[in-house]
């Protein structure tokens, strides 16, 4: 009973000393490409505008890796409103027409 005594005391006693770590998802970015959002509708990450398609050609964007709020708004009307996660170093493709 003692020895147990003893071990439950050093496992906490070494417990208390084992470093405090975090993990992080990378610092690299993640990208979100639109590539069928109507030519002039806004985009707008996380409430905050990342401008329009003003082509055909694909807009691109660097976010930060993690949980981000995608909307798309044409003359001040939400088209489209969803919840991505993005990835460190992936490309999300954000498919808002229907």
């Amino acid at each position: 009973m003692k020895f147990l005594v003893i071990c439950a005391a050093t496992l906490a006693l070494y417990g208390c000393t084992y470093p405090a770590s975090s993990i992080e998802q990378g610092s690299e970015s993640g990208h979100l490409r639109f590539s069928d959002s109507p030519i002039g509708a806004q985009i707008s990450v996380d409430g905050q505008p990342h401008g329009a398609r003003t082509d055909a050609q694909p807009l691109v964007f660097d976010v930060a890796p993690g949980k981000h709020s995608i909307e798309e708004i044409e003359n001040g009307q939400v088209l489209f409103q969803r919840d991505y996660e993005v990835g460190a170093g992936s490309t999300l493709e954000i498919r808002t027409a229907n």
